[in-house]
């Protein structure tokens, strides 16, 4: 479930704010692919599975993982944890 290439490059690029960047990616997570695919990790958290989301991004205040992490749990009913240390 990673941003688009083109949306990412514009972001990095400083042509694109975060709440833009937000909004696209938010549209990316109401498909139906994206629900399916959050939807699967979602029961595989409520299986006892340890669900663990990577990306290169260090700052997880502008990083898609932590929208995708709070938009599974508002979605689906699973709790996020938060970030590895």
């Amino acid at each position: 479930m990673a941003p688009d290439e083109l949306i990412l490059i514009m972001f990095k690029n400083n042509d694109l704010s975060w709440e833009s960047y937000c909004r696209h990616y938010e549209d990316k997570l109401a498909t139906e692919e994206a629900k399916a695919w959050m939807q699967k990790r979602a029961e595989e958290s409520r299986q006892g599975h340890n669900v663990i989301l990577v990306c290169y991004e260090k700052n997880p205040e502008q990083c898609h993982r932590r929208l995708l992490a709070e938009s599974i749990a508002a979605h689906f009913g699973v709790e996020y944890k938060g970030e590895l240390q």
